[in-house]
């Protein structure tokens, strides 16, 4: 689908959102998530959830998140209702240690800026490498306080949250990592 407006325009509230495997949700990723929601009052976190959403809620109000932040979409066999669920995202959140690689070259896709913070295996590394070849290496964090840092840095610069809203999908589309050719010519 086309891409939508970043939706912190409309509600003047940042949305973050991650739509991979609920499965690969740390412990760890949600007190940092928790964390930047503290930060930033009036942010939402919209996440995928595969059943019942209940073991991540009860994580998040152990850390003292209001569940009236939280939004939950299930998973759709729809291709297009998935991918206009990044419609109501502003900045995305990678997990760790292992990256949601696909859902988050869905989001850059869809115009959704992405977070991520590599550790030293190639699964935890993937996010990062098309960061990199977009040139958005002030995503790519190392440490948590990093993470939280860059979240709370791009959420509130508006102005940069629409700029990428509008040129990432042109980014991708133009970069080594989706043309075969070029990448197994660097190869």
């Amino acid at each position: 689908p086309p891409i939508a407006p970043s939706p912190a325009e409309h509600t003047q509230l940042v949305t973050f959102g991650y739509l991979g495997d609920p499965a690969s949700v740390t412990t760890e990723a949600q007190r940092l998530w928790c964390q930047i929601l503290q930060a930033l009052p009036g942010s939402r976190l919209l996440l995928r959830c595969n059943s019942d959403p209940a073991v991540h809620r009860a994580i998040l109000q152990e850390l003292n998140i209001d569940p009236n932040r939280l939004e939950w979409v299930r998973r759709s066999s729809s291709a297009r209702a998935y991918f206009e669920s990044f419609h109501w995202i502003d900045v995305a959140l990678d997990t760790f240690p292992h990256s949601a690689y696909l859902s988050n070259c869905d989001a850059i896709w869809m115009g959704v800026p992405v977070i991520t913070m590599p550790g030293k295996r190639r699964e935890s590394r993937l996010t990062g490498s098309i960061l990199n070849h977009l040139r958005l290496g002030e995503l790519i964090t190392e440490t948590p306080q990093q993470y939280i840092q860059a979240a709370i840095t791009l959420a509130q610069n508006r102005p940069r949250l629409t700029e990428l809203r509008q040129t990432l999908r042109d980014r991708m589309r133009d970069s080594i990592a989706a043309s075969t050719a070029d990448f197994v010519k660097a190869v």
